[in-house]
């Protein structure tokens, strides 16, 4: 397939992940059809990766076309369960967003499926991602331009360039956009070291694992996460047999266990389960009198909870000779701008949403009758203080999962929580913050 760079667009997008992909796509929907869109890596990723999609993301993803194609092939997600090892303390019901949204319910459906919808619908509107083209310069030209210059010896000018491309984005470093936590201050460190895995569990004996949501145990100061895949995603998958249920885990590793691997086995991750857990899942005969171990691991990985936000979402580019020239402009999308930790699920969310506004953002300045810089500046100072709120919302979640320590009742705190979640209001409340619908 021919992957040649023309010679100049007006917007160039550096990433072709689900926020690129979503940035292209709007941008389209409204009209810019110069665009280009290219990724450094030969294909896209397989791997499940990012899980869920919330009421105020498929609102934005309805407007390019995509919400109800998404929605057929995830679970629509009813509740969220946070557990002790043995009983439940807290269910959020996510009907309490009839009121508010056409989407009352969290969808688990893996990344992978997200950007191959995405990329099914660009390449349908006569767009596709160029690879591998990986950026190593930005240089500003005086008349509002960007020269991009590629690995490869290629180069090509721009109007606008997208930085979609990850944490470790090479356009923001061009770009000179610092990047940094907001208080300077790392996570607890038992928090900073997970692992999440794609598993088959042994039997049928694990039926009481969630079929339609997710549910979190927090117990010996850490927090075990679990959520089932939808049937979309596993009939692609050769390993697993039409009858098998594939589940998602997630979990912290204390720092007293060492780094986990980079590709943790089976028989690194039936440990944690044990020992973190519901005791349904345990392998353990003492603890679950239909013991349950990992059949079948079909991915998994390790990474480190962080937060960092961009200093700034945009920049206007100024020419090393001459500062007062003004060169083309720079906006950083998804995880080139913000991460956070995976606490809430809110990550590809955040990305997706960052996206589809600047296509609305981006539409408004170019057709503006003088175009200035207001409407891409006020865009970005709004995404920043989304992305704020979302990092300060994840970190409260991740501070209660690392102080609890509710493996018994007779824990003051077990029961506070049992309490607090008697409340309807604060049920709703919780169902209000996960969904994005407050923090668009």
């Amino acid at each position: 397939m021919d992957s040649a760079l023309p010679p100049s667009t007006t917007i160039l997008i550096v990433g072709a992940g689900p926020t690129g992909l979503a940035t292209a796509l709007s941008l389209h929907q409204r009209g810019c059809q110069d665009i280009v869109i290219v990724d450094a890596a030969l294909r896209g990723e397989n791997s499940s990766r990012a899980m869920t999609l919330h009421a105020a993301t498929l609102e934005a993803l309805e407007e390019i076309g995509l919400a109800d194609k998404l929605v057929k092939l995830g679970i629509k997600g009813q509740e969220m369960k946070m557990r002790s090892h043995t009983s439940t303390l807290l269910s959020t019901k996510f009907s309490a967003l009839k009121r508010h949204t056409k989407y009352p319910f969290l969808l688990l459906v893996p990344q992978n499926i997200v950007e191959r919808i995405l990329l099914d619908e660009l390449e349908r509107r006569g767009h596709r991602v160029l690879r591998p083209h990986k950026v190593i310069g930005l240089k500003a030209l005086s008349e509002g331009h960007i020269i991009v210059s590629f690995e490869g010896g290629e180069s090509m000018r721009a109007k606008h360039v997208v930085g979609s491309d990850g944490a470790r984005s090479i356009v923001r470093r061009l770009a000179g956009i610092g990047f940094a936590d907001l208080d300077g201050r790392e996570f607890d460190e038992r928090a900073q070291q997970m692992v999440v895995a794609d598993v088959v569990f042994s039997s049928s004996d694990h039926s009481k694992a969630p079929t339609q949501g997710m549910e979190a145990t927090l117990v010996n100061g850490g927090f075990f996460l679990v959520m089932p895949f939808p049937a979309s995603w596993t009939s692609d998958i050769a390993e697993v047999s039409p009858d098998e249920r594939v589940y998602r885990i997630t979990f912290m590793v204390p720092p007293t266990k060492g780094a986990p691997p980079h590709d943790p086995p089976v028989e690194y991750l039936q440990p944690f389960v044990d020992r973190f857990g519901p005791k349904y899942l345990s392998s353990d005969p003492l603890v679950n009198p239909k013991p349950v171990r990992i059949a079948k691991k079909v991915w998994a990985s390790r990474f480190r909870a962080q937060s960092a936000v961009a200093d700034s979402f945009y920049a206007r580019l100024s020419s090393q000779n001459d500062a007062e020239s003004q060169g083309g402009t720079v906006f950083l999308v998804g995880d080139a701008a913000h991460i956070h930790s995976p606490a809430g699920g809110m990550g590809m969310n955040l990305g997706i949403r960052d996206a589809i506004g600047l296509g609305r953002a981006m539409s408004e300045h170019l057709d503006a009758p003088r175009e200035t810089d207001k409407v891409l500046e006020d865009y970005a100072a709004s995404r920043r203080e989304k992305a704020i709120t979302t990092i300060q919302f994840t970190k409260r979640i991740l501070g209660v999962a690392t102080i609890l320590r509710v493996g018994s009742s007779v824990d003051w705190r077990y029961w506070a929580i049992r309490m607090v979640a008697k409340i309807p209001l604060f049920n709703s409340m919780v169902a209000w913050r996960l969904s994005g619908l407050g923090n668009r």
